[in-house]
């Protein structure tokens, strides 16, 4: 269904709309992580590491914490996490399928949808890395 509905994207706006699903992508992933791979606050200050005290569990991160989730304290959060996480990722594979089928339609211009696919991919990186390196492991800190 998903892939009809943006097989019908005019050919910037499928790119476009992929674009915008990487940072919530991006998002999802690191707090599902936050959830997934924490560790209980108690087991790390056990160890002797000093957290905040606010800290309900943590991740370890390249000789630092990062502030982590249980998903037992946040069963809802950790749903809805898991959910987007999943729902965007279906999102964005229905829309590489509709670009790779436009991509074919266009034979004449198959050109630009090379040139968007680099420039998208590009930006995938570009965001990652911005948000990994100095946006997200700040949020989570605070």
């Amino acid at each position: 269904m998903g892939y009809i509905m943006f097989k019908r994207l005019p050919f910037p706006w499928a790119y476009g709309l992929e674009l915008l699903l990487a940072v919530p992508l991006f998002l999802s992933f690191y707090l599902l992580i936050a959830f997934v791979a924490s560790t209980p606050a108690e087991e790390v200050r056990a160890s002797g590491a000093v957290i905040p005290a606010h800290w309900e569990a943590t991740l370890s991160n390249h000789g630092e914490y990062l502030r982590g989730f249980l998903p037992g304290a946040h069963p809802w959060l950790f749903g809805a996490v898991v959910d987007s996480f999943i729902g965007l990722g279906f999102m964005t594979w229905q829309l590489r399928l509709a670009q790779a089928q436009q991509q074919a339609a266009a034979a004449e211009h198959a050109w630009r949808h090379k040139v968007a696919r680099i420039v998208t991919g590009l930006t995938w990186v570009l965001v990652g890395v911005t948000l990994f390196s100095f946006g997200l492991p700040y949020l989570v800190a605070a």
